[in-house]
């Protein structure tokens, strides 16, 4: 909730190395195996600092105990993690099998507390990949269900994510409202991680909407510094895509093909391929 994701990885780190062998699938008074909700959690930590060969290795560990224990509260929570940890890489197809298979089990099963994050990660693979109609649809449900189950922790997140959707659909007007309230609410509770993504999506929507290339600068670099210091590698590179988009609109090129230069390298260090491609396009067009 933090932001502070290094060191959220080493505690939950600690509890995956206690909970093996028969440690792993006991419940310990708990509705979920306190081994498997401590490696989602670990891997969420992971996909936000862009550290996946460990996640996915940690997220098939506890996919693999849930899918032991056949019990639908069990897998949900593994694939959440797997599903956020492919969305992040940019494995769509991948992700979306994954998320699926949690959506349908959550709504089998009703387990209605696990359907925003799920439904909201989801969404936002959709709308990734041009789903548009069916990700906005995904996305209010998740935000609505939050609201109806009086979520706090977390439902920055689920506003960005509909921002964004809301945005590509060409909604911008409800894309900068959604930002503003997701910024104000991270702020709010400390959700410097989530604080990143909502300046982000504001500084997208003053771009593309306003036009307001002098003013996205400022939200764009505002989220980059807190991503680089917060340790989120992913989000620093997508931001910086960004911000080439805006230095090319203010004529300063050699600036722009740096950012853009520098997204790609992070991306391919992480083996983020889709991402990597999204950015030589950009690199092509600013060209």
């Amino acid at each position: 909730m933090l932001g502070d994701y290094g060191r959220a990885s080493e505690f939950f780190r600690r509890n995956v190395e206690n909970l093996v062998g028969k440690a792993a699938r006991e419940r310990f008074g708990l509705p979920q195996l306190p081994s498997i909700h401590s490696r989602t959690c670990l891997v969420w930590a992971l996909a936000e600092c862009g550290d996946f060969a460990e996640g996915v290795r940690v997220s098939d560990h506890a996919l693999a105990i849930a899918d032991s224990m056949a019990d639908p509260l069990n897998t949900v929570v593994a694939c959440s993690g797997l599903g956020v940890l492919r969305w992040r890489r940019g494995e769509w197809a991948e992700a979306i099998s994954v998320l699926e298979r949690a959506m349908r089990l959550i709504r089998d099963a009703n387990i209605a507390l696990w359907l925003p994050r799920v439904g909201s990660t989801l969404g936002s693979v959709y709308a990734a990949i041009g789903r548009l109609d069916e990700a906005l649809v995904l996305l209010r449900e998740a935000v609505d269900q939050s609201t109806a189950m009086h979520l706090v922790s977390g439902r920055s997140m689920l506003l960005v994510a509909l921002g964004e959707a809301s945005l590509l659909a060409g909604c911008p007007t409800e894309a900068d409202e959604l930002g503003t309230r997701a910024l104000a609410l991270a702020q709010a509770h400390g959700e410097r991680g989530h604080e990143a993504w909502a300046l982000r999506l504001r500084g997208e929507t003053a771009l593309r909407h306003h036009r307001d290339a002098e003013g996205a600068g400022k939200l764009l670099r505002e989220a980059l510094a807190m991503a680089d210091g917060l340790g989120m590698r992913p989000l620093a590179a997508q931001t910086r895509v960004a911000l080439a988009t805006v230095e090319a609109r203010l004529g300063r090129r050699p600036v722009a093909a740096t950012h853009l230069a520098t997204a790609a390298a992070e991306f391919k260090a992480m083996a983020m391929d889709s991402w990597l491609a999204r950015a030589e396009a950009e690199a092509a067009v600013s060209g």
